[in-house]
């Protein structure tokens, strides 16, 4: 089993060395995620292909959760990674998405994939 930790925010992000214009001017979501194993060690390695990010737009938005790709997907530190979102994932302001986060990966030796999963969510700012 994964423990999985997540923190949603806003902004810009980069892609290639250039700023990613996939927001058609609205900021992008970026989730910071932590990935440790059962004994608290970092689970290094990581790519996007580890992780399928969900997220639910505004409350009466059917209310079901929709699949996002991962356009960006940096491990800044062992076991923590930046993942940016298209289409752009991110709340107006005065709303509240809810994102899901899950992530599947095989530790070395081991035959059976590892799972972890948490919800997180983000509120955007006024004046963005």
């Amino acid at each position: 089993m994964l423990s999985v930790q997540a923190e949603a925010t806003w902004g810009t992000f980069y892609f290639g060395g250039s700023l990613d214009s996939n927001g058609g001017g609205k900021a992008n979501a970026i989730l910071g995620v932590s990935v440790t194993d059962n004994g608290g060690a970092p689970r290094k390695g990581l790519a996007a292909g580890n992780f399928a990010v969900h997220f639910l737009p505004a409350p009466g938005f059917n209310p079901k959760f929709l699949p996002v790709s991962i356009l960006v997907c940096n491990e800044d530190a062992p076991g923590v990674y930046t993942l940016g979102l298209v289409p752009p994932a991110c709340p107006d302001v005065g709303e509240r998405f809810l994102y899901s986060v899950a992530v599947t990966s095989k530790s070395s030796g081991s035959k059976a994939a590892d799972h972890g999963q948490t919800v997180t969510w983000m509120d955007l700012p006024a004046g963005v």
